[in-house]
């Protein structure tokens, strides 16, 4: 037998399995691959939301016993322990192929297709002892994206995949979002790039805001690229090396006025997002009036 015809029957034997499951467990499995590891807090928000946590733990363990997640307890930098689950090969085999398959006939499928990988996906290796420094920032990214979800009934695809894209593609360099999410608003379907900045990032110009407008020149290669001839970029904005995250934010706010790309980026706070949800404020770059809590966040 061929390999790839190998392939495509272990790959529905994996899908038939899936289908022996509940439907908060193939939520789960499903928002794992997606958002590639999360804590159990976050899963439960997602797949158990109105389950007791001690019933919300128990489905996770009953997924690993079954070798469909794998977990992790791993120490926080202010103390004590956080869980996390994260999908295993064999999770991540039967939902790629159902990702592509789902996805079919919808306006977003040459996004999707861009976007999963050729030649597979790994599980994470998440360490035994001390977390990977990439950790935080997904978690964050993650946080919000799980806020989004969470608020918002009209989300057709929500990821948070690292360099989603191909690093070229024709002659453009491609952006590599940390989050991307379809949304549907008012019966049309809209692509959202989020980027979470947590004020370390010293090339916001060149690595976003550049790639970004180039972009955003042609709608044509956008839909050939994604299936949408325009999106957006929203950027949350921590600051986890100065504590200032407001004159954090007008910094990018400038960054993106002075390369004429105002109509592209809008910004709020990470913290705004994760407290206010739906009811979250955004900015876009040529807001120059005080912010809420200006004076208080500055210090």
């Amino acid at each position: 037998m061929p390999a790839s015809a190998a392939q495509g029957v272990a790959a529905g034997v994996l899908n038939r399995d899936l289908t022996t499951l509940s439907l908060r467990d193939r939520t789960a499995l499903r928002q794992l691959v997606l958002f590639r590891v999360l804590t159990y807090a976050q899963l439960r928000r997602i797949a158990y939301s109105g389950v007791h946590a001690t019933v919300a733990r128990r489905r996770i363990r009953h997924l690993e016993n079954s070798g469909w997640l794998m977990t992790n307890e791993l120490p926080q930098r202010q103390g004590g322990h956080q869980r996390y689950a994260h999908p295993t090969q064999r999770t991540i085999n039967a939902l790629l192929a159902e990702f592509e398959a789902a996805t079919q006939g919808d306006v977003f499928a040459p996004l999707v297709r861009m976007m999963l990988p050729r030649s597979g996906r790994k599980p994470l290796d998440l360490g035994a002892t001390a977390p990977p420094k990439w950790l935080a920032h997904q978690r964050e990214v993650n946080e919000l994206l799980v806020t989004i979800l969470a608020g918002n009934q009209r989300i057709l695809w929500a990821s948070s995949w690292d360099c989603p894209f191909p690093s070229r593609r024709a002659m453009f360099t491609l952006p590599q979002p940390d989050y991307v999410v379809v949304e549907a608003a008012e019966g049309v379907a809209r692509l959202v790039f989020g980027e979470h900045d947590r004020g370390s990032d010293k090339h916001f110009a060149e690595r976003k805001v550049a790639l970004y407008a180039a972009l955003a020149q042609f709608p044509e290669v956008c839909e050939q690229f994604f299936g949408f001839r325009s999106f957006s970029v929203q950027v949350t904005v921590i600051d986890v090396v100065r504590q200032r995250p407001i004159a954090r934010m007008r910094e990018l706010m400038r960054i993106t006025r002075a390369a004429g790309a105002t109509d592209l980026f809008r910004f709020t706070l990470g913290g705004w997002l994760f407290a206010y949800g739906t009811d979250k404020t955004w900015f876009d770059a040529t807001h120059t009036a005080p912010f809420p809590g200006a004076q208080a966040s500055s210090h």
